[in-house]
């Protein structure tokens, strides 16, 4: 929530091209995927 905020990049892709969005969901953190793609996350 504070990188969000504080405008972070929510699409910036890591070394091997995987969004934060991505990571969430590969870890089944449901409620933090759901709070980047409210955030405008893809």
């Amino acid at each position: 929530r504070l990188l969000i905020a504080a405008g972070a990049a929510l699409n910036l892709a890591d070394r091997d091209g995987v969004t934060p969005l991505q990571h969430a969901l590969r870890r089944g953190q449901a409620q933090v995927a759901a709070m980047l793609q409210a955030a405008g996350a893809r």
